[in-house]
């Protein structure tokens, strides 16, 4: 009979399944919105284990999984899952390294191509977007050659090149957004942090909505702690 119940279980299972690590309310239901079954709320400090990511993995439901890491330290976690459930589930992992990366690689996904070219056109979304963040900075530190002040918002660009740090979090986003904007930009997706107030944001807007009126802008609330505003640029 358990066999027989197994088997039904197996059966039961849909083709396939989305995870992503995200951080705040308003990202986690932007990956919602694209069809994200699962999201495991993680971050800097809070890496999931290879553990948390076996069992939410077996959560979906799903015989196919892909997982976006969307941080550069928790893709190894993902790879070590992969490889503890390859007999029972084909996961594939998407070496996202910023919540922009994954945000356009799931939005990828299609039903109605096979494995191979979901995964395809997920890994060239990767390399068509620039990512970029503004974050606090908790202490005085030199990083690769920039002086950084404690409380001074830092401009970094690919999760690791801190461009330059500054006072107010919004001239630090117009820095980043000087450096990262060119004459091929199409899109610019901004998404602001639990720390940017009403007035902030109304004034970004409009300040992203005069200077780049060429692109397609997305700015919307993402209320991710730490960075102050997340920045992708296509």
């Amino acid at each position: 009979e358990n066999r027989a119940l197994k088997r039904k279980y197996e059966e039961e299972k849909k083709p396939m399944g989305m995870l992503a690590i995200s951080q705040g309310e308003g990202l986690s239901g932007i990956f919602k919105d694209l069809l994200v079954d699962k999201i495991i709320e993680g971050g800097q400090t809070m890496n999931p284990s290879t553990e948390d990511f076996v069992k939410i993995i077996k959560g979906t439901h799903a015989k196919t999984v892909y997982v976006f890491p969307n941080n550069g330290n928790i893709i190894m976690a993902a790879n070590q899952a992969r490889d503890v459930l390859k007999d029972k589930i084909n996961v594939i992992v998407i070496p996202t390294k910023t919540i922009m990366q994954g945000i356009v690689s799931s939005m990828m996904f299609s039903a109605d191509v096979d494995t191979n070219e979901n995964i395809k056109e997920m890994e060239n979304a990767i390399k068509s977007v620039k990512s970029g963040c503004v974050t606090f900075a908790i202490k005085d530190t030199d990083i690769n050659g920039v002086h950084v002040k404690k409380d001074e918002f830092m401009a970094i660009k690919e999760s690791k090149d801190i461009l330059f740090s500054c006072k107010s979090k919004i001239d630090a986003l117009i820095g980043l957004l000087d450096e990262m904007v060119n004459e091929d930009t199409a899109i610019i997706t901004i998404l602001f942090g639990n720390d940017v107030t009403k007035e902030e944001e109304e004034m970004v807007s409009d300040y992203i909505k005069s200077k780049y009126s060429d692109c397609d802008l997305d700015l919307r609330r993402g209320e991710q702690p730490i960075y102050s505003f997340l920045v992708g640029i296509e």
